[in-house]
């Protein structure tokens, strides 16, 4: 499913990867803030694709680079978004969950965020993110952890 379908113009390729822990009761969402050059803001993982790299490959190095969490299977949401970043560039990012089956002992942050939290799935809002799509890709995961995708 893709929302807000753009114009076929060449787009920046980007994913996203939403890392829930369900070794835990309730469920956690690891969230990651940015630095203040990026506002602040707390998100999932993000990250661009190389030239080289598919999407998925993208989503697991982007995991590994940003949380220095490796070694884990990815499940393709079948969501994208497209939509025009800060620099007007025509994006399309892809949407991956990354379920974690016991909690990690550390959250190595890279050195684009400035710290991480985890959250009880039970307490996240839209505005536990800063930006609405992280919210939809949140909710769509656990539409796919409940059996059935929400989009």
């Amino acid at each position: 499913m893709i929302i807000n379908d753009m114009t076929d113009k060449k787009e920046h390729r980007k994913v996203q990867v939403v890392i829930i822990d369900t070794s835990r009761t309730p469920f956690h969402l690891l969230l990651l803030q940015t630095k203040e050059e990026r506002d602040h803001v707390w998100q999932n993982v993000t990250g661009s694709v190389d030239n080289n790299e598919t999407f998925h490959q993208a989503a697991l190095r982007e995991l590994k680079e940003e949380t220095g969490i490796s070694n884990q299977a990815l499940i393709d949401l079948d969501l994208s978004f497209k939509f025009h970043d800060r620099w007007n560039r025509d994006i399309h990012e892809q949407v991956y969950l990354c379920r974690l089956h016991s909690t990690p002992e550390e959250i190595k942050l890279s050195d684009e965020h400035q710290n991480y939290k985890w959250i009880s799935i039970e307490k996240v809002q839209i505005n536990s993110f800063g930006h609405e799509s992280n919210f939809k890709s949140f909710q769509n995961a656990m539409g796919h952890l409940n059996g059935g995708r929400r989009k």
